[in-house]
């Protein structure tokens, strides 16, 4: 037979029972019922304080595991805590304290939505804030690439303006260098228009 395993003392003296009537877990608490022969399932025996299951059931605010004690368990009604105070004061300040929890846990949690929805607004605003950063640089790389385009252009005009008519009276001054040398060649030889005038006085 297997040997029975000896749990260490649990502190103040609560047992299962005991923990599982504060969380207010009902099932597990029917089910500890069944080996109430276990100082660890009676929700009779009491803690280090004077406390038994139904006081922690009320401590707790859990009113549905506390009906279910009384349910089986009618004479726990008359229990007191440990500083004497009967069930009813100890449940409607288990409820009270309940009620606050629960009043904290909804502000933490509408704490945490509103968190949540600020977090995706600064990441909406961080990618607004990087797209126009990114708009600006395009801009103003826009503007500077069409100010080099303009400066380019008026470099180039600039430069064209100072070669073509450079270019203009090198051809003009080669213009009148053939026609120059053109009417020398026709002064020192003899044109065909003479020739034939030549030609018909030598026939008269």
């Amino acid at each position: 037979m297997p040997k029975a395993i000896s749990l260490p003392p649990a502190p103040r003296g609560l047992r299962l029972i005991h923990l599982a009537a504060a969380i207010g877990y009902s099932k597990l608490v029917l089910l500890l019922l069944r080996f109430t022969h276990l100082s660890e399932c009676n929700p009779s025996c009491m803690d280090d304080m004077g406390n038994n299951a139904v006081v922690w059931a009320c401590v707790g605010g859990n009113p549905n595991t506390v009906y279910l004690l009384l349910k089986y368990y009618p004479y726990l009604q008359t229990s007191r805590d440990g500083w004497g105070r009967p069930l009813r004061s100890v449940y409607k300040a288990g409820m009270k304290r309940k009620r606050g929890e629960t009043a904290a846990r909804t502000i933490q949690l509408h704490y945490r939505t509103y968190r949540q929805r600020m977090e995706v607004k600064n990441a909406a605003a961080t990618r607004i804030q990087a797209k126009f950063r990114g708009y600006k640089q395009q801009c103003h790389f826009e503007q500077v690439r069409r100010a080099v385009i303009v400066i380019q252009q008026t470099y180039r005009d600039r430069v064209r303006s100072r070669i073509v008519p450079a270019t203009s009276s090198t051809k003009e001054v080669a213009a009148k260098t053939i026609q120059r040398r053109w009417r020398q060649r026709a002064k020192s030889s003899t044109s065909p228009i003479t020739l034939y005038r030549i030609f018909n006085l030598a026939r008269n």
